[in-house]
């Protein structure tokens, strides 16, 4: 018997295996970019949270050693809170929003922001300051970055606050 000659691949199998390759290829692509999507997001979320957490954690520790709420004016609503804190001399703090970032103003001196708004953005309907009887503020703020939304409130008491004191 005459033995043929098997080397090599013929037209048909190797439009098979270029086929097959370029379905591998195609889905390993998608998948990473799946992926690349996903750890992107979840960064996001991250920066997010540690960014609201932070503005949080020092506003949340500057009202507790206030004793005296400027504005909002009592049992009303605001986007910005200004109060008096103890600190040798008598010092005001003003907590507002500008250009997206909470920035925070000790007297008369430089509005300094908090917050990046390029990590988390957030205007003034986002941030609302209700006074409680000028003992207590309950902050709502609603920070955002690309389709991520954080939304924290919390009621912060005064500690230095005269009608807890026992005053007036």
């Amino acid at each position: 018997m005459k033995q043929t000659n098997q080397q090599g691949f013929s037209l048909a199998e190797l439009l098979i295996g270029l086929a097959v390759s370029i379905i591998i290829i195609t889905t390993t692509a998608v998948t990473l970019g799946n992926t690349i999507n996903i750890i992107q997001t979840g960064t996001n979320n991250i920066d997010l949270l540690q960014e609201s957490r932070w503005a949080l954690s020092l506003m949340s520790e500057d009202i507790k050693s206030g004793y005296s709420i400027s504005t909002p004016s009592n049992s009303f609503e605001g986007h910005s809170l200004t109060f008096v804190k103890p600190n040798n001399l008598t010092q005001t703090i003003t907590y507002a929003i500008v250009n997206n970032e909470l920035t925070r103003q000790v007297g008369s001196g430089k509005k300094v922001p908090i917050t990046n708004a390029t990590i988390a953005s957030i205007n003034n309907n986002d941030f609302v300051v209700k006074n409680i009887n000028n003992s207590a503020i309950k902050l709502t703020m609603t920070f955002t970055t690309g389709a991520v939304t954080q939304t924290i409130t919390e009621t912060i008491f005064l500690m230095n606050n005269s009608a807890r004191l026992g005053g007036n």
